[in-house]
């Protein structure tokens, strides 16, 4: 994970893993942990998602990274 994912030591990586995460109640539940982290003291930014700009399959730097080339 560090490799794929490098960081520094202040930062925390939150792995949610599932069969039909892309599924609408999935993206929900997702959504709703990304706000109420976003509401934890101290947290100075998120990345996740519902970062991206345009379409999550289609993005370079989600596909593969923050989101499995299955989507699982």
């Amino acid at each position: 994970m560090t490799r794929r994912f490098p960081s520094n030591e202040f930062d925390v990586l939150i792995v949610v893993e599932g069969n039909n995460l892309l599924a609408r109640e999935s993206i929900e539940k997702v959504r709703d942990l990304v706000t109420d982290l976003q509401l934890i003291k101290g947290t100075r930014g998120i990345i996740s998602l519902f970062s991206a700009r345009e379409p999550v399959l289609n993005n370079v730097i989600i596909r593969g990274k923050l989101l499995s080339e299955d989507g699982h």
